[in-house]
């Protein structure tokens, strides 16, 4: 029985790609380097695309602030006759 165990556990470990003798600490602490790995890399990946939007919505902003300044829709309306009301 116990004997039967065991070689299902090689047979396991076998088929995983892990040769008979590494340890299972080993695999353990592998795992979580890459489970450490993968939060660091999703967490870089949120605060990249955050701070991608908020750049984007400062340059909208100042965008639109220079239009606001400037009138330039006002202006085109002006010479092409057209206006606000339909």
């Amino acid at each position: 029985m116990i004997l039967e165990a065991l070689g299902r556990v090689r047979a396991i470990s076998l088929s995983c790609g892990l040769s008979p003798n590494v340890k299972r600490e080993q695999i353990e602490k592998d795992d979580m380097t890459y489970a450490m790995w993968g939060i660091a890399v999703g967490l870089a990946l949120m605060f990249g695309v955050s701070l991608r939007r908020y750049r984007r919505s400062l340059l909208r902003k100042r965008e639109i602030r220079w239009m606001d300044q400037h009138h330039l829709l006002d202006r085109l309306r002006e010479q092409l006759g057209w206006s606000l009301q339909k």
